[in-house]
């Protein structure tokens, strides 16, 4: 049905975004040195969640920021 134009995978909300994008931050946490602290704060996290939005606006892919 999805392929033809049903029903559409669902959405995460803001709220749901951030709570993910929270759960990425404190599982790489131990690898950060200076975010560690700071991608425990909403206001970091949501600016995180705009950066990624404009990297997926400009198609930006995720091996390109590997390199």
């Amino acid at each position: 049905m999805q392929a033809a134009g049903g029903l559409g995978e669902e959405e995460l909300d803001e709220g749901g975004r951030l709570l993910l994008m929270y759960r990425a931050a404190r599982e790489a946490a131990p690898l950060l040195r200076v975010y560690g602290r700071p991608s425990r704060r909403p206001a970091f996290l949501q600016a995180l969640l705009a950066t990624a939005d404009e990297l997926k606006s400009c198609r930006v892919l995720p091996e390109a920021l590997m390199e």
